[in-house]
């Protein structure tokens, strides 16, 4: 007969018994299969982490009590919630710590993000804010900027975190052109742009201002004009030119 189990979990308190059913994803009368138990158990303890239980333990016993079918049994070690105490930064030239601190600490996700009120780690959140940390160099020149995965320590019930970052050139804006399907004169649609008034070079303006010019060219019937930047470095100093690509597609009655 084939081996079936029922999967048992022991020693759950901080968590509900069937979110980490679900992380398991082991279920009655599946063939056993001992490389999914490994999975398991890692996706059990990914779960706890994210929790803020960065020290839970988890192991696995397989037991085989009639010829019906094996269970899997399996043992959690929940340990304590574990907070963070520090957040700092390495390799941050230009932008002090507090300043960098402040990107993640005051974004519109901070109440959902993985520094909760209470110091909470959630690592599910912590890469993604680490780019938000990246994004904020983009947005000041520094097209380049790098972040590595961030250095966690811990010493007791606390966790020390810390961004490497490797910050690259600063680029000001260059030259700013058009090809592609313009209406009217370049001066119209060079009127509409915040990039050509901004010494550092910012993807977040690049953004708004292609969002700028869709609307104009909306506002005379192209409704699906498409813009596309070409960012390019230029050959005189640390400079960034942008040739803004224009297909303004069909009119739309």
């Amino acid at each position: 007969n084939d081996s079936s189990y029922t999967p048992d979990f022991e020693d759950i308190e901080e968590l509900k018994e069937e979110d980490v059913r679900e992380a398991a994803n082991i279920k009655e009368r599946f063939i056993l299969n001992p490389a999914k138990i490994t999975v398991a158990e890692e996706a059990i303890r990914q779960l706890y982490k994210t929790k803020g239980f960065y020290n839970s333990k988890v192991s696995s016993t397989i037991s085989y009590p009639d010829d019906r079918g094996a269970v899997v049994e399996f043992n959690i070690d929940e340990g304590k919630k574990i907070y963070i105490k520090e957040i700092s930064f390495e390799g941050n030239s230009t932008f002090d710590d507090d300043t960098l601190r402040d990107e993640i600490e005051t974004g519109e996700r901070w109440f959902m993000s993985w520094l909760t009120e209470s110091g909470l780690l959630d690592m599910n959140k912590i890469e993604q804010d680490g780019q938000r940390i990246v994004a904020f160099y983009g947005n000041n020149g520094f097209l380049e900027a790098k972040i590595g995965e961030p250095v966690i320590t811990q010493q007791g019930e606390w966790l020390y975190i810390k961004f490497v970052i490797e910050e690259g050139p600063r680029f000001r804006v260059g030259t700013v052109d058009f090809t592609g399907d313009l209406l009217g004169g370049k001066s119209e649609l060079l009127n509409l742009l915040s990039i050509r008034k901004e010494k550092w070079l910012s993807r977040q303006t690049v953004r708004e201002d292609i969002l700028k010019m869709t609307d104009y060219y909306a506002e005379s019937g192209y409704a699906f004009a498409n813009i596309r930047p070409r960012i390019t470095k230029s050959p005189i100093g640390n400079r960034m030119d942008i040739v803004f690509d224009i297909d303004k597609s069909n009119l739309v009655y």
